[in-house]
């Protein structure tokens, strides 16, 4: 890592980049970023103009001096800010950067939080209530960096510093969120300290979470567990090398059973290996998730301790019975947490803006809490709702009404909620709702205000007067359903975030249940294949309104661009019994004459999806649409294509043509179709060569036969391997090495 000190003359100054016990004691900082305000790693290049005006103007400037001041306070000469520390542009550095966060935060010996949008000339109570809004506590690296350091502390934009970590601790428990998941932090913060001095024990952790596909992938809870294993290692193990080798050296992913070989081995080299798994319930492949970690039991190793939470379902519970005695499984005891409700319920009286009008008579105060108490049975997320209702109250007749008509449970409660969304507003909710609960990643809250304009049924479908003026406003439209929090600069994206993101897991699951059907907001409820058809509709009409040469500026305007330029064909593939429907509206985008289409793939390329945006990219660089159809694994596209005499042995793409695209994905039944169109199944080209080594690499045995049967050349020379063979043999796929060998290959 590289340290920033302060020469003796009052300039900025850099390390060597440093490793291992060559690193001195440092401070590290911890704050939002601000889109053109932060003082940059190119910034700082030029130590001897690091100081110069137009840097010394950013407000990224002030927080790095604030830094640097209070680590000479605290008697750190050294110390650490990730916009100016690393090189972005470097993509390994910034690689290895993301990799070693943790670890440097949990290393640091200070760690200064600095809250530029708190102030400190406020009452105590302003103060408490700016705190809990700040954007600190709605970012995605959050959890990290208040569990990782040992000494954290917050300071207000002035600099005056309001306390730290554990002074503010039910604060910051109550803004973080409540129940399982602040339980899991709380016992991974203590299991780090534990850790901390001890390299022969390890903790390690995953937060499964129902917002972000990628947090619902057990694979790459794996992949997260090993790096966290492999960080705290001495010695690495032989394995990951093996592994590695294995993986054409980290081209392809690899899988999970390997995965959790290298796993066992990486926890046998500890004395100790602690790993939480928080929130299994909100994992997407549940019984892929539940496999694993039989798995994990059969290992039998008396140095690995595993805590997991979730709430109670029977497919969990059933998996789980086979190897947690009963005595492991702890169930939260509804008294305890109704303690905290209330807790959380008188907080909230005391610091909301919007409940402040009830916090002048006490009488009606406890009012509020008993009735609220009787009601919550354990319910954080009840009292949530109604307390959000309460605060819409503007007499004490319609506050008394709402708590004699409170409803008893949480379906209920959303159901209520629904049916109070106001009819103009009903269709901008049902389309904001259905993105939210099927979304393939987090929605920024512009993309959300573009979301609002969509609709389906009209043409052109995108209406530029319908986008919220405000975006915030679609708190207004959803209520209590949906919430909005920061994300940390995205480097993509270039800047920090508001994504919207459904309040809570039982507001998706009520959505998508049959129960909701059976009450009076019906009309709201979320059948996957039809709300997948709508979105994939949606983004395909938004493409293809976009006709003119795209720029840097348009992109602004068209916020929902990049998602549906990447997200479409994920959509398309979910849309179940409409598959057939939706995908002749397709033909409009994959139109290489159309503007639209060369949109798209300057957008994001399939064909090349490690590529940045690339607006610059000519169309005569880009394949045919043919080609996408086939590479996308997507038969009925492929035949109207076909049928409208698409060029079947047109060449270009990573893999030189259709044939081989779509032998490449193991797409069987398009292979057939066009071979059946004239495809040359010898052609060469592309990655592979040739058809039969791209489906040999890739081990598609049928697609393998499918080809040998057409004629396919089975020594045919060139390629990534040489020839089929060698792939099949490189890659470890035994069936198609008979299949090869039979064929009369050498």
């Amino acid at each position: 890592m590289r340290l920033l000190y302060t020469t003796r003359d009052g300039r900025l100054g850099w390390t060597e980049d440093l490793i291992g016990d060559k690193i001195p004691p440092y401070a590290i900082l911890s704050h939002t970023w601000k889109e053109g305000q932060e003082v940059t790693f190119a910034d700082l290049q030029d130590l001897d103009n690091a100081v110069d005006v137009e840097t010394q103007s950013k407000e990224g400037y002030r927080k790095i001096r604030f830094c640097a001041q209070q680590a000479k306070r605290d008697g750190l000469d050294y110390f650490w800010v990730d916009t100016c520390c690393i090189d972005k542009a470097n993509n390994t550095e910034l690689s290895r950067a993301i990799n070693s966060m943790f670890r440097w935060y949990q290393n640091a010996k200070r760690c200064y939080v600095f809250l530029s949008d708190v102030a400190n000339d406020t009452s105590d109570i302003d103060s408490k209530s700016a705190l809990k809004q700040s954007r600190w506590f709605k970012r995605g690296w959050t959890l990290q960096e208040l569990l990782a350091p040992r000494s954290v502390e917050f300071f207000s934009k002035e600099g005056e510093r309001l306390g730290d970590k554990e002074s503010l601790q039910h604060l910051i428990h109550e803004v973080t969120g409540c129940g399982k998941t602040i339980l899991s932090s709380t016992i991974i913060e203590h299991l780090l300290q534990h850790c901390y001095d001890d390299t022969s024990v390890v903790t390690a952790y995953f937060y499964f979470d129902f917002n972000d596909t990628q947090k619902q992938d057990p694979e790459l809870m794996l992949r997260s567990l090993l790096c966290q294993l492999l960080q705290r290692s001495v010695v690495i193990p032989k394995g990951v090398d093996a592994l590695f080798s294995s993986c054409e050296n980290g081209q392809r992913k690899p899988s999970s059973h390997a995965l959790l070989q290298v796993i066992k081995e990486a926890a046998q080299e500890f004395t100790h290996v602690y790993v939480v798994l928080d929130a299994l319930d909100e994992c997407a492949q549940r019984s892929e998730l539940m496999d694993m970690l039989e798995t994990v039991a059969e290992w039998q190793l008396d140095n690995l301790h595993l805590l997991m939470t979730s709430r109670k379902e029977r497919d969990i519970e059933r998996s789980l019975e086979g190897y947690i005695k009963e005595q492991d499984a702890v169930c939260l005891q509804r008294d305890v947490v109704d303690q905290d409700i209330q807790r959380y319920v008188q907080q909230r009286l005391h610091d909301d803006k919007s409940l402040a009008k009830w916090n002048k008579d006490a009488a009606v105060r406890q009012e509020i809490e008993v009735a609220l108490m009787r009601r919550a049975c354990g319910m954080f997320r009840w009292a949530v709702c109604q307390l959000d209702t309460l605060g819409k109250c503007c007499n004490r007749a319609m506050l008394r009404k709402s708590l004699a008509t409170l409803p008893r449970t949480l379906d209920q409660t959303y159901d209520r909620i629904l049916t109070a969304i106001s009819e103009e507003y009903a269709e901008y909710a049902m389309r904001i709702l259905q993105w939210l609960t099927f979304s393939a990643r987090p929605l920024s809250v512009e993309e959300i205000a573009e979301v609002v304009a969509i609709d389906v049924a009209r043409d052109p479908a995108f209406d530029g007067d319908e986008v919220l003026e405000d975006p915030l406003e679609v708190l207004d439209i959803c209520s209590s359903l949906v919430t909005i929090t920061t994300n940390k600069a995205d480097r993509r994206l270039g800047s920090a975030q508001r994504i919207v993101a459904l309040a809570h897991y039982s507001v998706q699951e009520y959505l998508v249940s049959d129960r909701i059907r059976r009450g009076s907001a019906k009309q709201y409820s979320m059948q996957e294949a039809a709300c997948q058809s709508a979105i994939t509709r949606g983004s395909l009409k938004y493409l293809m309104q976009l006709q003119q040469p795209l720029e840097r500026e348009i992109l602004q305007i068209f916020a929902l661009a990049r998602y549906s330029a990447e997200f479409w064909s994920s959509h398309l593939r979910k849309t179940g019994d409409e598959m057939e429907q939706v995908s002749q509206l397709t033909m409009g985008l994959l139109a290489r004459e159309e503007p639209a289409y060369l949109n798209w793939l300057r957008l994001h390329d399939p064909d090349r999806p490690w590529e940045e945006l690339n607006l610059e990219r000519s169309a005569d660089s880009i394949p045919m649409p043919l080609y996408y159809a086939a590479l996308l694994g997507f038969g009925t596209v492929t035949r109207l294509l076909l049928d409208k005499d698409a060029d079947v042995n047109a060449q270009g793409g990573e893999y030189g043509n259709a044939l081989q695209a779509a032998s490449e994905g193991g797409h069987e039944q398009i292979v057939k179709m066009l071979l059946d169109k004239g495809a040359e199944v010898n052609a060469q080209g592309g990655d592979y060569g040739n058809a039969l080594q791209a489906a040999s690499a890739r081990g598609h045995e049928q697609v393998v036969k499918t080809l040998l049967n057409a004629g396919a050349e089975v020594n045919a020379q060139g390629g990534d391997y040489g020839n089929a063979l060698q792939a099949a043999s490189a890659r470890g796929h035994e069936q198609v090495v008979k299949t090869l060998l039979n064929a009369g290959a050498h």
